[in-house]
């Protein structure tokens, strides 16, 4: 991963009898290793395995590290941050940032020091599930569990993360359900940052073309502005036929939406806080119709503020805003948008 001065960040597994430990090592642009001669130690749990491991940068100079560890516990995706000096915040060997029974996919930064993860459950024969959690700046999962992305009838797995421009996520992945192996098709969903599901559950179709689709590979990219592009190789009329190219785009943009867009917000809209209760961060979204200043601000139950939150002009379109209540006490408190004379409020409940 490039560290953005002509560097990068790489991770590897460092195999020893019965064990296997996750290091982490930071190149200048000459190739001079600037976290020792040997890395630094993610995680080095005795008796677990290692598979693969991911890497996203934290926004403050540093990186964080997942991987996916099969222990005697089961499976699990672990996590670990550093700094730009490669010293470890989340202290040693990491932590456990899914529930065991949950492989590792990949990670994508959530621009706020947090990360995004895409995981899978494996359950009876061939019955595998898309699910994705949101890992906070001090290493703690946003949501209380995993959250289910696709649930669907057989093999749903391995789904690719790219941004939406406004804090959420794109999953897409290759999906059995329709009749096997023969038929894979390309399916995708759209999270927002609060972890609400834009489509519905187990997600919308990309393509469902007859025959295999995403025949030996697939990508994803977003444009930067909230867009996603697939491509993928497939059978044009069905199993045997003749390979083609094949390239989708997913219009999902959030962060500016023309008024022409049958996307754009036509209310002026505050909803509820995720999670709430919360402790000590929660997620508030909320959808703007015209363009225009925006303000979303924090207030306790006196009446006095104690966090601004947006203070901008804002085009129309659906957005989320991160509140850290790390410096104020347990309690009520309000959060109010304003805009064009207009302003909706809404409870919340931080309990520590």
């Amino acid at each position: 991963m490039a560290d953005g001065q002509g560097g990068l960040f790489f991770a590897y597994a460092e195999r020893i009898p019965s064990d296997d430990n996750v290091k982490v090592q930071h190149l200048d642009a000459a190739g001079q290793r600037l976290w020792g001669s040997g890395g630094v130690l993610a995680c080095g749990l005795p008796s677990s395995e290692t598979i693969g491991s991911f890497l996203a940068p934290d926004g403050e100079g540093g990186v964080l590290a997942f991987w996916f560890s099969r222990s005697a516990q089961g499976d699990y995706v672990g996590g670990q941050r550093f700094n730009g000096s490669g010293q470890l915040l989340w202290g040693v060997n990491g932590v456990r940032v899914s529930p065991f029974g949950f492989g590792f996919t990949m990670a994508l930064t959530d621009s706020q020091g947090g990360a995004w993860v895409s995981c899978y459950h494996v359950g009876a024969g061939a019955d595998w599930d898309n699910y994705v959690l949101r890992v906070l700046p001090d290493g703690t999962p946003l949501f209380p569990s995993p959250l289910p992305v696709c649930v669907g009838l057989d093999r749903q797995y391995g789904a690719d993360l790219n941004p939406d421009g406004a804090g959420g996520v794109f999953l897409t992945w290759l999906d059995w359900r329709q009749r096997g192996y023969f038929e894979q098709d390309i399916y995708f969903q759209h999270v927002r940052p609060n972890g609400e599901m834009v489509e519905p559950l187990n997600g919308s179709p990309v393509t469902t073309a007859p025959g295999k689709q995403g025949l030996t590979r697939w990508w994803t990219g977003a444009d930067g502005a909230g867009n996603v592009f697939v491509f993928w190789d497939g059978e044009e009329l069905g199993q045997g036929d003749p390979i083609t190219i094949f390239a989708e785009r997913i219009p999902c943009g959030l962060t500016s939406v023309s008024n022409d867009d049958p996307g754009t917000p036509t209310e002026f809209a505050l909803s509820q806080n995720y999670p709430n209760p919360f402790n000590p961060i929660t997620e508030i979204g909320f959808r703007i119709a015209d363009f225009g200043m925006v303000s979303l601000k924090v207030f306790d139950l006196l009446g006095r503020e104690v966090a601004a939150l947006v203070n901008e002009e804002k085009s129309p379109g659906i957005y989320s805003a991160s509140w850290n209540a790390t410096n104020v006490g347990s309690g009520v408190y309000f959060a109010r948008l304003e805009s064009h004379g207009k302003y909706q409020i809404m409870k919340m409940l931080l309990i520590r």
